[in-house]
C-alpha cells in the first residue's frame, strides 16, 4: 500500500475488516454514528491489504487507523472516542 499511503489524507479514517465479521460490523456502525469519514478495506483476498497489516505485526480485525496512525480493534476505538469526547 505504499503508493497509496502517500496518499492518505491523516484525517480519514481506514477500518480493515473480513468477510463477516461481528467486530468489524460494529466498528463501522459506531463510526457511522459518531459521523465519521471512513473507508473500508476488506483482507480477504486482498494482498496488499494483508501485506500492510502483516508489516504492522496485525493478525486481527477489526484495525482501525486515523491516516496511518494505528488506532487497533474495536475496543481500542471505543477507549480512542471518550478520549476525544466524540
Amino acid at each position: 500500500m505504499e503508493e497509496d499511503e502517500e496518499e492518505w489524507d491523516s484525517d480519514n479514517y481506514t477500518v480493515f475488516t473480513a468477510g463477516k465479521c461481528e467486530w468489524c460490523t460494529k466498528v463501522i456502525n459506531l463510526m457511522g454514528n459518531l459521523g465519521l469519514t471512513f473507508d473500508v478495506v476488506s483482507v480477504k483476498g486482498n494482498k496488499e491489504a494483508l501485506t500492510f497489516m502483516g508489516e504492522r505485526g496485525l493478525k486481527t480485525v477489526p484495525q482501525v487507523f486515523r491516516g496511518l496512525e494505528l488506532i487497533g480493534g474495536y475496543e481500542d476505538f471505543v477507549i480512542y472516542t471518550k478520549q476525544l469526547n466524540l
